[in-house]
C-alpha cells in the first residue's frame, strides 16, 4: 500500500537484471498477458489513491480542533517576521492593579502554527541579552507595533547571541526594491 519508485527504461523493456531495490515479480500472473509473472506496474500511481491523497492534504485540511480554534486567534496583529523591530505592549497584573509594559526588540524566532504560533524577541538590557518568548494570540499582548522590517535570510536568528555592537545589527528591508 505504499509508493514505489518507477522502474528504468532498460527494465520495462525488458532487459538486463532488475537492480537491488525493485520488488520481484509475483509468481501466478497469467503468461500471455502484457504483465508476465503477475508483478504489479510499478510507476508514479500509488497503491491506495485515497491514503496516498489524504498523506499530502493533511496539512492543507483543517483539524478537528481549529474550529474551536478559530474564535480565539486575533485579528488586529501586523504580519511579522524574522528580524524585525518590535515592540509589545504587555499587561502585567501586579497586586490588584493592571499595567502596559513594553518590550521592545528584535523577533529572534517565530515557531509553531494556528493558536499555538509564538514569536521570541530579544533585545539588549544595560549589556545583558533579554530574551522573551510571547504567544502570538494571547490577550495579555496588548498591543503589538513593528518599527523596523528586518532584511534577513533565515528563520530563526540564534546567531545574534553571541554577537556584540554593530556586527549584532539587523539591517532594515527597503521598500524600493
Amino acid at each position: 500500500a505504499q509508493w514505489r519508485p518507477r522502474q528504468s527504461r532498460a527494465l520495462e523493456a525488458g532487459s538486463g537484471p532488475a537492480p537491488h531495490h525493485c520488488p520481484a515479480p509475483r509468481p501466478n500472473g497469467p503468461e500471455g498477458s502484457a504483465n508476465p509473472g503477475g508483478a504489479t506496474p510499478v510507476g508514479r500511481v500509488p497503491a491506495d489513491p485515497v491514503s496516498f491523497t489524504l498523506h499530502y492534504l493533511k496539512d492543507f485540511l483543517m483539524k478537528t480542533t481549529d474550529i474551536v480554534d478559530n474564535q480565539y486567534k486575533r485579528d488586529d496583529l501586523p504580519k511579522i517576521g524574522s528580524g524585525d523591530e518590535v515592540k509589545v505592549h504587555v499587561r502585567v497584573v501586579e497586586g490588584g492593579k493592571e499595567r502596559i509594559q513594553i518590550f521592545q526588540g528584535n523577533i529572534v524566532a517565530i515557531t509553531g502554527s494556528g493558536i499555538a504560533e509564538s514569536y521570541t524577541v530579544r533585545k539588549l538590557s544595560y549589556g545583558v541579552g533579554v530574551e522573551r518568548t510571547f504567544p502570538l494570540h494571547s490577550p495579555s499582548v496588548a498591543k503589538l507595533e513593528v518599527l523596523k522590517r528586518g532584511d534577513v535570510r533565515r528563520a530563526k536568528l540564534n546567531y545574534l547571541r553571541d554577537r556584540k555592537g554593530k556586527s549584532a545589527k539587523i539591517r532594515e528591508k527597503r521598500d524600493d526594491q
